[in-house]
């Protein structure tokens, strides 16, 4: 994360294509629906004055206790507390996945997206995980893993209405409660 002082000012961020500028321009409050406004080296609300906490320099928009809950579950087993450790290191963590995983990679990547899009498009990637597919992309999970921008349950974005160009998210369904809610 840049120095939250440099976003001041600046033009909106789509015109600057910057990832930092665009997250921070485009986040509202998870209480109220309200945008955050940069105030005191903090984001609160506009109108609640709820501000997100920060965790590892990325806003956190999900409550202490789910937080706690989730890295719980992470630390808990042997299967678990291994992909943590391995994902501190995404570069070989992604590629044990493609090579390990049972999963069958049959279809389109994500990537193929980004031919449909202008090269300045911000594309919002849920349950991203550790593995930044672009520049552009805003990699939300919740978790805040390296490559992790912003901290949050997918069934609540913190985001302001039409603010993203797209949305992928790949093998997150399935470990969503209520899929349906996130569609």
């Amino acid at each position: 994360w840049r120095n939250n002082n440099q976003l001041l000012g600046k033009s909106p961020a789509h015109e600057a294509r910057d990832v930092t500028g665009f997250i921070f321009s485009n986040l509202r409050c998870v209480r109220c629906r309200k945008p955050l406004v940069f105030r005191g080296g903090q984001y609160p609300c506009s109108a609640c004055g709820t501000a997100p906490k920060m965790i590892y320099g990325k806003p956190l928009f999900l409550a202490d206790q789910g937080f706690r809950e989730i890295k719980t579950d992470l630390d808990t087993g042997l299967l678990n507390r291994l992909k943590t450790f391995l994902k501190k290191y995404s570069t070989f963590y992604n590629t044990l996945f493609y090579l390990l995983s049972p999963a069958l990679f049959l279809g389109k990547s994500p990537r193929t997206l980004f031919r449909f899009l202008p090269k300045d498009a911000f594309v919002l990637d849920i349950g991203s995980g550790s593995k930044k597919i672009s520049p552009n992309v805003i990699n939300l999970d919740i978790y805040p893993w390296d490559n992790v921008d912003i901290v949050s349950d997918a069934h609540d974005l913190p985001f302001l209405d039409n603010s993203v160009d797209a949305v992928i998210t790949t093998w997150t369904m399935e470990h969503l409660k209520y899929p349906g809610k996130v569609v």
